[in-house]
């Protein structure tokens, strides 16, 4: 157990480590029992002998270190730094015979819902086989469930056959492909790949047979290790969430009880400690009680007592009250129930449209022979039409009420209906996306669908990973696949609990390792990648330099950065999590969120407001552009700032083509040349003309409903209309310059 190669962990080290996983997992466990498990640590090969049956040399070398109760951090930093290798050798199943000595006399008078011994060694010390059959006596008559770990228990004569029995047990501790491991292999070898010495073997044989005769199960200390790097949290008690009929009509009524199935599952809030009392001598409980007092916003801050408080909603500009009386008369006031609105095909219920925060399942009523029957009969009914049920839940009085559909689910050992809750009108969100296929240079060719196919083909999940037989497995089940948040959590947590004063500690290499695609399937899609870029010409494409904004720092820049005699290669510093780069100008340093489109730069205004991530402001932006063109053309003197407002118009023309609104822009520009096109702003009217800004066309965005020849047509129109107001306003100076005369 304490020697290993150089660089690898002993038998030892690996076993403290796993020990160490398996009290962690209760420590952060979390349900109903999460306070009452308790541990005990039995070492065997010890120095001393300190268990309550030793005597008359009896039991040598076998300490009780720390006997029956809940785990907590104490445990925890004994078993990190008081598990030392020793040099005595001890009988395994005199150890075996201690503990169940142990969990006889420490759960005498109590109730436990399991009794489990979980035994580490690697079967290298000699031992006497005389108590075999009362220790496997002793382990059916107390209860107790038996895993080892630590030796990959195999028999050279073991068929295929077995391997079924034994990967059931062992999926049934570890709840984990990763810990499948082979039976049969063609050398009989330990952990660090050396062959097991005879002692081992007749070690194994003997608890081979003690398994068998209890139902235990035994794991090697690889795959148990690749498990338990994952906190796991306690499983949750089978509480009812709804316990009604299903009712299909008026008449056909059917006892139902309903359980939570999925939930996302969230960590436990942080309780706020005081950090005074923490550092004083006598911290306590460290609990911060909180106090919220009310005020109003005056110059004495007159406090409002809280049940003088109410509610108010903003209709337009007034604040409207709302008492907490009209609050409950305003909810609807629904009752319990679960019913039928009627039932529909499964291609029916769009996938986009199921919602909601978790799955419930439904089953008939314990102890119900009817219902068990009626209900039975609904889902092979839904099962074989194709069918699901479109129902109304309300899970208790004066709840809303949800609408949702039930999917049937047949498994070897029961059938259940399945809840998913649907969205009403307001839940659905109304989005028009431009057509891919309206540019022919976004519609792949044949070639191009069959290497993405290939591609997908070869990141296929379900023989994403092979396990220690070489077989492929799949990989990412939802019911194995751990959330590596909440493991990143508890691993920062514990780290911090064991070690107050050091830094917290990198992330896991195993769950790194989570993380990331499966060596197999890196390898096997690289290929596709490659030529995916052949075909597709992909390049990279280098990032464009931001624009400055209308700020003062922006305009001023130059001339501030030559005053300062600022290196400008200090200026740019390139981040390594991202590439990206990163400026350090004046300009930076004092730019903010965009509220208002100025006259400086109104076009880097404007697609600074249209491309704020945080909301969506385009028609704001829209309508501020429109009338900053306005301002231009009128306010300027002669054609002085025409150019301007040309660059403006064509920026409101390009941002509403690339985001499909084609209509924003077309209703603008046919306002602008009812008003422009006369004796009065002509001149910029003529520079449109001039300059081919015509309306937008179903060829440049499909969302538009003009043609390409009434796109044409538009300024053509225009310009004879316009050639004639400007000769009638010739005529008439020159009548009025006669009339001077």
């Amino acid at each position: 157990m304490c020697n290993a190669p150089q660089g690898h962990a002993s038998k030892l080290e690996t076993s403290v480590n796993a020990i160490n996983m398996i009290v962690s997992r209760k420590v952060f466990s979390q349900g109903h029992l999460a306070n009452k498990d308790e541990f005990a640590l039995i070492l065997f090969g010890t120095q001393e002998s300190d268990n309550e049956l030793f005597e008359d040399g009896q039991y040598e070398n076998i300490s009780v270190v720390r006997p029956l109760g809940p785990p907590d951090l104490n445990f925890l930093r004994y078993i990190q730094t008081n598990i030392s290798p020793g040099d005595e050798d001890a009988d395994f199943l005199d150890a075996l015979i201690v503990a169940m000595d142990l969990l006889k006399k420490s759960t005498s008078g109590k109730k436990f819902g399991d009794k489990r011994i979980i035994f580490f060694s690697d079967l290298g010390s000699p031992f006497a086989n005389d108590q075999v059959e009362a220790i496997t006596e002793g382990l059916k008559s107390l209860g107790i469930q038996l895993t080892v770990i630590g030796p990959d228990i195999d028999d050279d004569d073991d068929d295929d056959d077995d391997d079924e029995g034994v990967e059931d047990d062992r999926q049934n501790f570890t709840n984990s492909d990763s810990a499948h491991t082979s039976t049969s292999r063609k050398k009989r070898l330990t952990f660090h790949g050396k062959e097991k010495t005879p002692q081992q073997i007749a070690g194994e044989s003997t608890l081979k047979k003690i398994l068998e005769l209890v139902d235990g199960d035994s794991h090697s200390l690889r795959s148990a290790l690749s498990t338990l790097s994952f906190f796991q949290k306690r499983s949750i008690k089978m509480t009812t969430v709804f316990r009604g009929p299903l009712e299909i009509g008026s008449k056909l009524k059917i006892n139902t009880y309903a359980y939570i199935k999925i939930r996302e599952a969230k960590p436990e809030s942080w309780k706020k400690l005081s950090a005074v009392s923490e550092a004083s001598n006598q911290p306590g409980d460290m609990k911060v009680k909180i106090e919220r007092s009310y005020h109003l916003n005056d110059e004495d801050e007159t406090e409002i007592e809280k049940e003088n408080l109410a509610k108010g909603y903003k209709y337009g500009k007034t604040i409207v009250p709302w008492l907490k009386i009209d609050e409950e008369s305003m909810k609807l006031k629904a009752a319990k129930c679960l019913s039928v609105l009627g039932f529909t095909k499964s291609e029916n219920v769009k996938r986009h449209w199921l919602m909601g925060d978790g799955v419930v399942v439904f089953m008939p009523s314990p102890n119900d022979e009817p219902a068990a029957v009626a209900f039975s009969a609904l889902v092979q009914a839904l099962y074989e039409t194709d069918k699901v049920a479109i129902v109304r839940y309300v899970y208790r009085n004066n709840s809303q009420p949800k609408l949702g559909i039930l999917f049937p689910q047949i498994k070897a050992t029961h059938r259940s209906l399945l809840f998913i809750q649907l969205p009403f009108m307001e839940d659905v969100r109304q989005y028009t996306f431009a057509s891919l296929s309206a540019n022919k240079k976004n519609i792949p060719a044949d070639d191009q669908l069959d290497l993405v196919d290939d591609l997908i083909t070869s990141m296929e999940l379900s023989h994403a990973y092979r396990d220690d037989d070489g077989e492929l497995i799949e990989a990412l089940k939802p019911k194995l696949t751990f959330n590596p948040v909440l493991q990143r959590s508890y691993q920062c947590i514990q780290h911090r609990a064991l070690n107050p004063d050091d830094p917290l500690p990198r992330l896991d290499p195993v769950i790194t390792r989570y993380l990331a695609p499966s060596q197999d399937i890196t390898t096997t899609c690289a290929p596709h990648f490659q030529k995916i870029k052949d075909s597709f010409n992909i390049s990279h494409v280098q990032k464009k330099k931001k624009r400055d904004d209308g700020t003062a720092a922006s305009v001023f820049k130059d001339n501030i950065d030559l005053a300062l005699d600022l290196d400008t290669s200090s200026k740019r510093a390139k981040s390594s999590n991202n590439d990206t780069e990163v400026d350090f100008s004046i300009s930076s340093l004092s730019k903010e969120t965009v509220a208002e489109i100025g006259t400086v730069q109104p076009v880097q205004d404007f697609k600074a407001m249209i491309n704020q991530k945080d909301e969506d402001r385009f028609e704001e932006a829209c309508k501020q552009m429109k009338s900053r063109i306005w301002q231009l053309v009128m306010d300027s003197i002669g054609s002085q700032l025409f150019p301007k407002a040309m660059d403006c118009l064509k920026s409101l023309r390009e941002e509403c083509i690339r985001l499909s609104e084609p209509s924003v822009f077309n209703q603008f520009l046919q306002d602008m040349k009812d008003k422009l096109s006369n004796a009065f702003g002509r001149d910029f009217w003529l520079l449109v003309v001039e300059g081919e800004v015509t309306l937008i066309s179903a060829q440049e965005s499909s969302e538009s409903d003009i043609s390409v020849a009434a796109a044409k047509s538009f300024l053509k129109s225009s310009d004879a209309k316009t050639e004639d107001n400007v000769k009638e306003v010739v005529e008439e100076d020159a009548d009025d310059l006669l009339d001077m005369m």
